[in-house]
């Protein structure tokens, strides 16, 4: 751990906000109701893996979900909603409400439907038009948080908008790389893992906290982390 870089203990834990639809609120785990007091998505898995790699760390966001199976269950979830959502929460003072030193952003794939009703995936001038929306709402959140860290997920559904899909993918590792070029703390993280073609399965959540988990340890304890995130790249 670099000298610059805090001690996260029980007494002084990361703050990690989760933050976006519903793959963040955890629909998928334990199963595909959503169903507040039991749903845990990659939240609970994350948190011990953190654990295990040497990082304390509490959970922050405006709902309480999963909170019959742990207590530190706060997240930050809008099931249903898209890229305009975060950027209207952010705007309301979200960041400065929750002061979060890590944001797990993933946000995207409702906007790759033509909407929630009708299914079929938007065109590419549709998509280029979400990047476009996705950089404000990640302006936002850089100048409402300008030392937060934020690491912004690449969604792999809905299943069936490949196209759409692709490009905003592409889109997000362009903008966070020009966010870093000017100084901003920002990277993409590909979060490829089991789903069924909406939202993540159980075990495909078990698979994305360990991808947050090596992602969150390379950026907080670079010089002091176990095998939870050795052996992952280094976000990009």
């Amino acid at each position: 751990m670099s000298p610059t870089t805090p001690a996260y203990t029980p007494d002084n834990p990361l703050r990690i906000m989760p933050f976006g639809d519903s793959n963040t609120w955890g629909t998928g785990n334990p199963d595909s109701t959503g169903d507040p007091a039991t749903t845990v998505g990659y939240r609970l898995v994350l948190r011990d893996a953190l654990q295990s790699a040497g990082v304390a760390s509490c959970f922050v966001g405006s709902f309480r979900v999963g909170y019959s199976a742990f207590e530190d269950c706060r997240t930050e979830g809008w099931p249903g909603k898209g890229i305009n959502t975060l950027i209207w929460r952010v705007r309301e003072g979200l960041l400065e409400r929750h002061t979060p030193d890590v944001i797990l952003l993933l946000i995207g794939a409702n906007n790759m439907w033509r909407s929630l009703q009708d299914r079929r995936p938007i065109g590419p001038l549709a998509t280029l038009y979400w990047v476009w929306r996705l950089q404000r709402l990640l302006g936002e959140m850089r100048h409402r948080g300008p030392k937060t860290r934020i690491l912004v997920g690449k969604p792999v559904t809905p299943g069936n908008a490949r196209l759409p899909l692709a490009l905003y993918r592409a889109g997000i590792v362009v903008l966070t790389a020009v966010y870093r070029a000017f100084g901003a703390r920002m990277w993409a993280v590909d979060l490829r893992a089991e789903n069924d073609g909406v939202h993540y399965t159980p075990t495909g959540h078990a698979q994305v906290a360990t991808l947050w988990c090596a992602a969150i340890c390379r950026l907080v304890a670079p010089q002091n982390v176990t095998s939870a995130g050795a052996s992952s790249p280094i976000p990009t």
